[in-house]
């Protein structure tokens, strides 16, 4: 698969993981501690990535656990697709990537309930499947934190531990900055969700959406106005990286 992405919106996604688990900022001398931290086989060989060459104790890659909506697939191939293309760019520069998707839908969505383990190019993808339905928004947000960490059980079991966990939306945040309490992987989530640009955004949706926020270590986003409404309604800074699109 072809990207339209440049190498510094991957590079850029890379450094947000890199200084989150790391816990320094830009600039931050904590950065030389990064080698040593991080321990991936990927080299960023422009100066505005990483610029550390290769030396020994550079183990393996870094492990990146994504939380998304879905995985497009013939039976639902729009839902997740940004999700989706940053996965598999991530993975094609040479992280490992798990990718965890806890699926509510009603049973007239026919399809394997329970967990379901594929891969798809160089991503891990474990979805967890229960018959609910439409449920009220509180329902829902325990629903995806109980299944999230039940899947979760399994993802340490086949793909081990990750350094990072990477959740998209802040419904999904939520569940995700409940398991990175829960386990100690630091948590960054990036918001796309137009909600979050509306006038008339709920006091409901406002309190959910910083709940997450305030859970994670970093926060991106995918536009400057975006980042400007998030900071206006919330507090919360952000760091603007594009959607990743994929050509084919």
């Amino acid at each position: 698969m072809n990207f339209v992405v440049s190498d510094l919106q991957v590079g850029t996604t890379y450094q947000v993981f890199a200084r989150t688990i790391c816990g320094g900022e830009d600039g931050n001398s904590e950065w030389s501690d990064a080698p040593a931290k991080v321990r991936t086989q990927y080299y960023f060989k422009d100066s505005y990535f990483f610029g550390f060459e290769k030396s020994e104790g550079w183990e393996r890659s870094l492990k990146v656990l994504i939380v998304a909506r879905a995985y497009p697939q013939q039976h639902n191939s729009m839902a997740g697709l940004f999700e989706r293309d940053q996965a598999q760019a991530l993975a094609a520069a040479g992280m490992d990537v798990a990718y965890a998707v806890p699926d509510m839908r009603s049973i007239r969505r026919r399809r394997k309930f329970g967990v379901n383990r594929f891969e798809d190019r160089g991503v891990a993808v474990y979805e967890i499947s229960w018959p609910i339905g439409p449920m009220p928004t509180a329902l829902k947000d325990f629903a995806y934190r109980r299944s999230l960490t039940r899947l979760y059980s399994s993802i340490e079991s086949t793909f081990g531990t990750p350094d990072i966990i990477h959740a998209h939306f802040f419904p999904y945040g939520l569940a995700a900055a409940n398991l990175s309490s829960t386990t100690g992987v630091p948590l960054v989530i990036t918001e796309h969700s137009s909600l979050m640009g509306k006038d008339n955004i709920s006091e409901k949706t406002l309190k959910r959406a910083k709940a997450a926020y305030d859970g994670c270590m970093k926060l991106i986003t995918v536009s400057s106005f975006l980042a400007s409404r998030i900071q206006l309604l919330t507090g919360h800074e952000s760091i603007v990286v594009p959607n990743i699109v994929a050509l084919d």
